[in-house]
């Protein structure tokens, strides 16, 4: 399989994707423009297609990635020091 039809494949939910995040937006009461930066981080967030396609529906938004292979581990850590104040 190559690139093209790897991208024609995933476009369907790719777009679901999207869609879903604008309806999120809408639901929110909030306006596309007023998003002003899409954090990238893990996961499928690594298919370029994907960011792109958000980008393309943020457009006002800037684009951030965090590190794709550390930050929910990140995250969990420093939620589980909120929850057990660092005891061990």
């Amino acid at each position: 399989m190559n690139a093209a039809q790897v991208d024609k494949a995933l476009n369907p939910d790719l777009g679901r994707i999207v869609a879903c995040a604008r309806d999120t937006v809408a639901q929110a009461g909030v306006q596309p423009s007023d998003i002003h930066a899409l954090y990238f981080t893990g996961g499928s967030t690594g298919l370029k297609l994907l960011t792109d396609q958000l980008e393309a529906a943020f457009p006002e938004a800037k684009a951030v990635r965090g590190d794709r292979l550390a930050s929910v581990a990140t995250g969990l850590g420093l939620h589980a020091s909120r929850l057990y104040g660092g005891q061990a």
